[in-house]
Order: C-alpha cells, then structure tokens, then sequence
C-alpha cells in the first residue's frame, strides 16, 4: 500500500512548491527534509522571524496546506518498486528507521557547495560560504572576529556584507573573477541585480574592506585553529604572495547539483560546464526513468529565482503521468525564463574553479578529509594505472567516508583528468552506495529482544 501518490525528497523553494501543487490539485503528498523547517538553505528560517520574507510566507503556506510534512528525517536510501511502478524511501527519524512508499518521486535536493583543497583547509576556522550563511541567518553567530572571505560567484558578497552588518570584520575579500568577467548584458538589463551589487559595492568601500580581484586563497596555516591565510594572484600564483592574519576562512567556488539520490536510482545525469554533474530532466523536469522527476539546483544550477517554477513543472508532471488534469504552469515575476538562464549560466561561468589552484596543490594536501587520503596518494595511485574514479576508490579509499565523496570526487576528477588527458564528462560520475547519509546500526535495526525474532518451524523428523 502506497503512503502518498507523489513523494518529495527536500523541502527548499522548488520542493515546498511542487508539494503545494500536488495538494492544490487533490492529490495526496509527502514531503521529506532533513530539517526542522521548510525553506532550504536559501530560505533557511532566521533566529528573528520576519514575516514579510520569502520563507516565512513559505513555511504558512505549507502549515495551511494538506501536504504531510516529515520534518527532521534524514533520507539513507531509496529504491524503486520491484513492479517498477513507485518508489520507496527510507529515513531515519527519532532513533529508528522509517519506510515510505509512493506512485511518484519529485527529487529536490538542492546543490553541494563547491571547493578546492588547499595546505590548511580541514584547520577550524575554515569553512564553506554555505556554512557561514547558515551560522549569519540562522544562528545569528560570527565565523570569527577576523574574517576572509575567498572564492568566487555573488555568494562571496553576501557573506562578506553580511559579516559587516552583524558586526563583523572583513580582513579581505579575495575574489578570484577578474572585474572584467563580471560584466556581462545579463547584469547590465537587470537593474535589480545591479542595484543589490552597487549596495554591497558601497558596503565594502565603507568599511574599508581589502579587495583583491584575481587572486585566490595559496593556503592556511594555523595550531589548533586558524592563525592567517597565505593569498597570491592568479597569474602569478607560483612566485609571489602576502598573507593576512585571520582567525576565520569562509571560502567557496560556487554550486554543483546533489545528484546522489538520482544517480542511485540510475537515472541519467549530463556533465555541464561550470556546474558539474546534474540530472538530465527535459522541460518538464521528467528524468529517464517514469515515475521519477528533479526539479531546482539539485536538477541543474539554476538559483532561487527558478526553483519554484521547476518545482511546479515537475509536479504537474507527475499528475498529468498519474492521469490528473492540470493547468499549464504559466511564468510569473518580472523576469522571463530565458533571462533567469542565461543569468544562471552567467553565474556559474565566473564562480569556475581556477584550472591553476589544482595545478599547484602540493603532494602532501589532504584531499579527502574523511579518510586523510592526501594527493600524493591519489597521484601515485593514478600512475600505477588506475584510470576512473572507481579505480582511484578502490586503490585509496577516497570516496568512502561519511559524505560518501560529495567533498573530494570533483577534485579527484579534475587531478585524474589532467593526468590522463581524458575529458571529465568523459570520467563518468560512480554510482553512489547507500547508506547516503551517516546512520547508526542501532537506527536500521530498531529496539528489539531475542522473542521478536522469526523463528522458523523445526522441520519434520
């Protein structure tokens, strides 16, 4: 027996909106999410509630609507029916592990942010641009007293000025896009953008804040924690460099999308320049397989602005599969689909990793922080012969820790593709193993004594 006919895994703009829509139309729906609340990252609920903002309209909407919300789950795995008709999930949720079936699967699982490894990455103090919005928003908690922000995309401005308003200090604001490359018609015919660019522009000139265009964290150096991090430009990234004291490090090189629930359905997934690997849906947000259907940044990179729009047309997907009638999802807001395209494209392309900062990554850089693999190992393994990613896996164990290679995959690729001169949509992306989150043996099996066990009948003499 079916427990919703459509299920949605996350719970961020595009899958709070598809929810809605399969609620609207009558049908029943399930939506499941890791967190506490609705919203996602970009939604994430502040610790000061504002009743105005997207999120908390969000959130109401979702409170007044029919759709079963399980909150606080944390999804470990996911099969399709033996039939091949529905879909069954798996999480774990208050100690024990729960089982929901469903006719259709919408994944919205968001995106992972993107790194390169560097000397003194896995320091405390170093952490991701995601991370610190979720302590800013959140938690309404500083990452130091003495901040450098790095990386490259908008998200690296946010942060930054974020910093400034709850009180923070920027030390320097190191930007790996040249201003050139910013530029673009996209951002020139939207005064909107431009307008919330200029503002964190004058943010930063106001607080005096060091900007260095063309660089990019070299490494961080630290005890117990971070002490100062090392800086050089990118066209000299080899001969020359200047190092800042700073107690903390928010640093990141834009989004790729969460595929692991996709790809272990063996859906198909396509390679894009400047994102990664992503599930390959058609305009409807159909995947290759029936039945299953992907919707915002963890379909494609896409942003906010999309995501509830592909949340809407994966869901009237799947009613239309499930023979329900439905209105065409007409565009709404001031800005066409096309433009939110090529906008997203835009943003991708200068949020791009560096080529040089794998180039330059000294041997004894650990790559994969869940199991300590260093470089050199990967390295060494690659020159006995391994020749994909799986083989990388086997020969070194990078991949196999608890964030099951979201961290290090995409590094590990881009060292085997250099060294191997194959292209990286060529390498492949490895099927994902469950379990997909951390869980505990006592989570999966439960509580239960020895007179719960099936005992099977003796047979005859």
């Amino acid at each position: 027996m079916m427990d919703a006919d459509v299920l949605i895994i996350g719970a961020g703009p595009a899958g709070s909106a598809a929810a809605l829509e399969v609620d609207r139309a009558g049908l029943s729906a399930v939506i499941v999410d890791e967190q506490l609340e609705a919203g996602g990252q970009v939604y994430r609920s502040p610790r000061v509630q504002d009743s105005q903002s997207p999120g908390h309209r969000l959130r109401q909407e979702l409170d007044g609507s029919g759709v079963v919300r399980r909150f606080g789950h944390r999804v470990w795995t996911v099969e399709r029916e033996k039939t091949g008709s529905g879909f069954r999930i798996w999480t774990v949720h208050g100690g024990r592990s729960h089982e929901t079936r469903a006719k259709a699967l919408i994944v919205a699982t968001g995106a992972i942010e993107r790194n390169v490894p560097f000397p003194g990455w896995t320091l405390p103090g170093v952490s991701g641009l995601a991370a610190a919005t979720v302590l800013l928003k959140a938690q309404n908690l500083l990452p130091g007293s003495r901040t450098v922000v790095a990386g490259a995309g908008p998200l690296l401005y946010l942060v930054a000025t974020s910093i400034l308003r709850s009180g923070g200090t920027v030390a320097a604001l190191v930007d790996a896009t040249p201003l050139r490359r910013w530029v673009s018609p996209v951002l020139m015919g939207n005064p909107a953008l431009l307008a919330k660019g200029a503002l964190w522009w004058i943010q930063l000139q106001r607080a005096s804040v060091p900007i260095y265009r063309g660089w990019a964290v070299k490494s961080a150096t630290g005890g117990s924690r971070l002490s100062a991090v090392e800086l050089a430009p990118l066209d000299a990234f080899h001969h020359t460099s200047e190092t800042i004291d700073a107690d903390s490090l928010c640093i990141g090189y834009g989004l790729r999308p969460s595929t692991e629930y996709a790809r272990l359905l063996r859906a198909d997934c396509i390679f894009r320049a400047g994102e990664g690997w992503g599930v390959d849906v058609d305009n409807a947000q159909r995947t290759s397989l029936p039945g299953l259907y992907a919707c915002g940044d963890g379909a494609r990179i896409m942003g906010v602005a999309d995501a509830p729009h592909s949340g809407r047309r994966a869901a009237q997907s799947a009613l239309k599969d499930l023979g329900v009638a439905v209105r065409p999802v007409r565009p709404s807001g001031k800005i066409s689909g096309g433009t939110r395209r090529r906008f997203a494209a835009h943003m991708n392309r200068i949020s791009k990793i560096p080529d040089i900062l794998y180039d330059a990554m000294p041997d004894a850089t650990i790559v994969c922080r869940c199991e300590g693999v260093r470089r050199e190992t990967i390295d060494a393994a690659i020159t006995d012969g391994a020749r994909t990613l799986a083989d990388v896996k086997s020969e070194t164990r990078c991949g196999m820790g608890s964030c099951g290679g979201r961290q290090c995959l995409e590094s590990v690729a881009a060292l085997l593709s250099d060294q191997t001169e194959v292209d990286l949509p060529q390498l492949g992306v490895p099927r994902p193993r469950p379990p997909l989150r951390p869980v505990t043996i006592g989570e999966l099996v439960g509580t239960f004594d020895y007179a719960d066990l099936p005992t099977p009948r003796p047979s005859p003499l």
